[in-house]
């Protein structure tokens, strides 16, 4: 659970802790599975050290996704 608070912008992260809350411990299978879907493209495309880089140009602010999109 704390790979969320690290690895996202703190918008995603809050709204992450919100539905944990209401839905339950179900929601940690549906988010990354969110994520997956929403990146499958340039994850498939990429080696490990890319998907690192992915993750963290999107916790920098340089990837933008509105929390609605993704949960």
């Amino acid at each position: 659970m704390t790979l969320f608070l690290y690895s996202f912008p703190m918008n995603i992260c809050i709204r992450v802790w919100d539905n944990l809350l209401v839905e339950g411990i179900s929601f940690m299978f549906k988010f990354p599975l969110a994520i997956m879907d929403l990146f499958q493209k340039d994850l498939l495309e990429s080696d490990l050290e890319g998907i690192n880089n992915l993750f963290e140009s999107w916790n920098e602010g340089e990837i933008e996704y509105e929390p609605e999109t993704i949960i």
